[in-house]
C-alpha cells in the first residue's frame, strides 16, 4: 500500500476491526499477527487494490477466508469509504481516491493535458477523459473536463475502469504488451451491458483499433453512452488515452463524424506538448535553462 493510502487508513476509525483504545500498536502484538481479524481484513483490502475491482468470492479466495467473512469485512470497509460496490463488484472507494490523488501522481501529464482537454470540451460540447493503464486489467481516470450540458457522461477522478469495455480503455489495451492482451482475452470478461464485447468481438475491436488508431464504443460500460477515443504516444509508447463521451441521444453518427478529426488533432497536439515538456525537464535536470 502506498504511504499516502496507509496514512488515510490510519486516520479513520477502525470500524469494527479490533484495536485497544489509546494503546499504540506494538510489533508482534496479537492485533497485527497474520491470522488476526485486522490482518485478514487488511488482506481483503490489499487484494482489492491489486485487482482494481473484484467480486467478494475472488477477494475471499485471495485472502484465504470464507466468503461470508469477506462480506463482513467489505461491509465495514464500505462504511469507512475505503470500498465502493455496484452490482456485486467492489472497487476502491472515495477515501482511496482522495488518498492516492492520481492528479498528483500524474501531475505533469495532467497539467499538460488540461488545456487541451478544456479546449476539446469547448469544441465538442461533451466530457473529455484522460486515462492510463494500471496493471493487467484496468485503466485509471486521472483527469476529466465535464460537459456543460445538464445531461452528460462522467467518471470520478481516481475511478478504475475495466480494460475490456469502453473506448478509452480499449485504446490502452490495444497497444499494451501482447501478454497483457492475452491475459485479458482469456480472463473473466464481466458483462456490464448487453453491448459489452465478448472475447471474440473484443479481439476484433482491438485489431481494428491498432489499425486505425481510433475507436468508438456504444453503451459497452455505461448504458446509453457513446465514446470516441485515441491513444497518446511518446517515443512510440502509448502513455494514456484521450476520450470524448456523451449520451447517445445527443452523440449520433453525425456528431461522431465531426468529433473524430477534432479528437485526433487534439491527441497530436497533446503529444507535441508532452515532448516539449519532457525536453524542458531534461534541460533543467542537466542544469541548463529551459527555453
Amino acid at each position: 500500500m502506498h504511504p499516502s493510502q496507509a496514512d488515510a487508513v490510519a486516520g479513520r476509525e477502525t470500524g469494527g476491526f479490533p484495536e485497544t483504545a489509546g494503546t499504540p500498536a506494538r510489533s508482534g502484538s496479537r492485533e497485527s499477527a497474520p491470522g488476526s481479524t485486522f490482518a485478514r481484513g487488511l488482506a481483503v483490502l490489499v487484494a482489492l487494490t491489486q485487482r482494481g475491482e473484484a467480486r467478494a468470492g475472488e477477494l475471499a479466495a485471495a485472502a484465504g477466508i470464507p466468503v461470508s467473512t469477506a462480506y463482513r469485512y467489505l461491509r465495514v470497509l464500505r462504511e469507512q469509504e475505503l470500498v465502493a460496490e455496484h452490482g456485486g463488484v467492489y472497487r476502491c472507494g472515495p477515501l482511496f481516491t482522495r488518498a492516492t490523488a492520481p492528479e498528483r501522481t500524474y501531475s505533469q501529464l495532467v497539467s499538460t493535458a488540461a488545456p487541451v482537454m478544456e479546449r476539446l470540451t469547448a469544441l465538442t460540447g461533451e466530457t473529455v477523459t484522460l486515462a492510463v493503464r494500471i496493471g493487467v486489467s484496468h485503466a485509471l481516470c486521472i483527469h476529466q473536463t465535464e460537459s456543460p450540458n445538464a445531461e452528460h457522461t462522467a467518471f470520478t477522478i481516481g475511478q478504475t475502469l475495466p480494460l475490456h469495455a469502453g473506448a478509452g480503455e480499449r485504446v490502452l489495451l490495444a497497444f499494451a504488451p501482447e501478454e497483457v492482451i492475452q491475459m485479458v482475452l482469456v480472463g473473466d470478461l464481466q458483462r456490464y451491458t448487453a453491448n459489452t464485447p465478448d472475447r471474440h468481438e473484443l479481439a476484433r475491436k482491438l485489431a481494428s483499433t491498432r489499425h486505425s488508431w481510433i475507436t468508438t464504443s456504444r453503451s459497452e460500460y455505461v448504458p446509453g453512452a457513446i465514446a470516441v477515443a485515441v491513444p497518446v504516444t511518446i517515443d512510440g509508447q502509448v502513455i494514456c488515452s484521450l476520450t470524448v463521451s456523451g449520451p447517445s441521444a445527443r452523440c449520433e453518427a453525425a456528431w461522431q463524424g465531426r468529433v473524430k478529426p477534432v479528437l485526433m488533432n487534439a491527441g497530436r497536439a497533446l503529444e507535441h506538448l508532452l515532448r516539449e515538456a519532457a525536453a524542458a525537464s531534461a534541460l533543467v535536470s542537466a542544469g541548463q535553462p529551459a527555453p
